[in-house]
């Protein structure tokens, strides 16, 4: 009985070495990146032991380094260095990434590496300067640098993803950087012609739904 105390212990005093050094491991990489200035460790739950906010300097316009730069909030859930990873480009804010309870469905399905990345301008990721740098190309070209600079940390497969106008960032960053991921799995990617469409009240009219649906839209607005 004693000596099956003391394997449990040893067993248990070993996993918990093995995931000390494991974040030290990751912490150590993260900080050796060029354009990462902070390296936080936080709190990934069962879904990730090893998760860490990273905060990567960007310029404020790719094309004229001489108008500064602003830190971007991007989370890392590690499963494994020789494991592939989901990358995340995120449309909007990325709060919901700091939840020690979220797992991208890609991550969960197969097992991934997931990384998210705050959108330009959203929540923590606001650069000082004016609205005209908020564009597809400088989006494009802030998850180039970040998936650059980590593929040294996990050099596998590389999945890219997003939902709504993050599935729209996912297909416009692949369009641009063709070989910065393997796949891209965009969900529910719209693409509008200008602000006002006009796509949308045919479709609402003519095919969405039932009949029944779209007659009570119709009296509801």
């Amino acid at each position: 009985m004693i000596k099956r105390h003391i394997l449990a212990v040893t067993a248990a005093l070993f996993l918990l070495s093995s995931q000390m050094l494991f974040a030290q491991d990751y912490q150590a990489l993260f900080e050796a990146l060029p354009s990462v200035k902070k390296v936080e460790k936080i709190d990934g739950g069962q879904a990730f032991p090893n998760k860490y906010l990273l905060w990567f300097e960007q310029p404020i316009s790719h094309k004229d380094p001489s108008k500064g730069t602003f830190l971007q909030r991007v989370f890392v859930g590690c499963t494994d260095r020789d494991s592939s990873s989901v990358f995340v480009a995120e449309g909007y804010g990325a709060a919901y990434a700091a939840r020690p309870t979220y797992k991208d469905e890609l991550a969960v399905l197969f097992n991934l590496n997931n990384v998210v990345v705050e959108h330009r301008y959203f929540l923590e990721s606001r650069p000082d300067a004016g609205w005209e740098y908020l564009t597809a190309e400088n989006a494009a070209n802030d998850y180039h640098r970040v998936i650059t600079e980590l593929k040294t940390v996990f050099p596998k497969k590389w999945i890219g993803t997003g939902i709504s106008k993050g599935g729209q960032n996912s297909a416009i960053f692949r369009a641009f950087f063709p070989d910065d991921v393997d796949i891209t799995v965009p969900y529910v990617g719209p693409f509008c012609r200008s602000r006002e469409d006009g796509r949308h009240e045919p479709f609402i009219a003519d095919f969405c739904g039932s009949l029944s649906d779209r007659k009570a839209i119709r009296e509801f607005q």
